[in-house]
């Protein structure tokens, strides 16, 4: 199956394209394909957003009026043809949305008014300051140092977009409503479980401390296992296994480091401090080290044991900065 198949009239209607994407969605043989399908569509144009969000919220206007005369007619008109809901095609669902939803290409909604917009919520968190939050379903987010994510107020699915950094999640149990964390072109889903997620230029990192999780990005899809870390930069992925319990170590101020250039040792810890350290050389920015440092004041603990072992010096020091050169 397949998400809606969008001739030039679907294109020029956001509304009937969102009805369609509505039931495709909730459909029982939705696939990740799909659900990146529709992302797509819904940040091609700020009409599609604005279309998606209308139906989204349609659904609670409609059951307030379940009681409708009108309502009560139309569902007694498709009762009869019930039973062979399991063979009917997806887009049979979809065109009974589209019914429902919206009246002719101009997507006028069958509830009178403009729907409000889906709430959401963005949470932060400073340089050097560590978050733990509890959502409205229970789950509990643990944002890093220097990162940003949307909570969107629960519904069918329990959304979370990561927007920058990384965050842990420990899901409250509920299997009808998947907990879904998106970040660029990727989605993380679970239903009860504990991962993290980092956001990276060219990919992301997600780790299952417990639980299962499935992830779907433009390369595969992947279901991990307890202890997985799965690494995707430039849309290709790797999983190491065994390695998430380092790897989440952070939420207790700690970050293990095993041969990592260290351009990027360098780089993790920036993001703990408003001084920065600058590798001014590009091969010592590739030499390897290993070691254990502390989140906090960590940058210059690194400054002072690349003294100590000869590897590096200061070479400038300012108030932003520590320079980092070859001895």
């Amino acid at each position: 199956m397949s998400g809606p198949d969008l001739s030039d009239d679907l294109r020029r209607d956001a509304g009937g394209t969102a009805a369609r994407w509505y039931a495709r969605l909730r459909a029982d043989d939705v696939t990740d394909t799909d659900r990146l399908a529709m992302r797509r569509w819904h940040a091609a144009d700020p009409a599609n957003a604005r279309a998606w969000d209308a139906v989204s919220q349609v659904d609670g206007r409609l059951s307030a009026m379940r009681d409708d005369p009108a309502m009560r007619a139309m569902r007694d008109r498709m009762r009869p043809h019930a039973y062979a809901k399991s063979a009917l095609p997806w887009r049979s669902y979809a065109a009974a949305a589209a019914i429902m939803l919206t009246v002719g290409t101009s997507a006028t909604w069958l509830i009178a008014g403009r729907a409000p917009p889906v709430r959401e919520e963005r949470i932060a968190s400073a340089t050097g300051q560590m978050r733990h939050l509890r959502l409205s379903d229970g789950s509990v987010m643990t944002l890093d140092t220097a990162s940003t994510a949307m909570v969107q107020a629960p519904g069918d699915e329990r959304r979370v977009t990561l927007q920058q950094g990384r965050a842990l999640f420990a899901v409250a149990k509920d299997a009808v409503h998947p907990f879904i964390v998106s970040a660029g072109d990727n989605t993380v889903t679970a239903v009860g479980t504990e991962f993290s997620v980092e956001l990276a230029p060219n990919g992301m990192t997600v780790a299952l401390i417990e639980g299962s999780v499935r992830v779907a990005s433009p390369d595969a899809t992947r279901l991990l296992s307890p202890g997985d870390v799965l690494t995707i930069a430039n849309g290709h992925g790797t999983v190491r296994a065994g390695a998430a319990t380092i790897d989440t170590e952070w939420r207790n101020g700690t970050l293990t480091f095993d041969a990592m250039p260290l351009g990027e040792v360098a780089a993790q810890l920036n993001r703990y401090t408003k001084r920065q350290i600058v590798i001014g050389d590009p091969a010592l920015a590739r030499r390897p080290f290993s070691g254990v440092l502390l989140t906090r004041d960590g940058a210059d603990a690194l400054v002072a044991a690349l003294d100590a072992y000869g590897t590096a010096r200061v070479a400038r020091t300012t108030r932003d900065q520590i320079v980092l050169m070859p001895q």
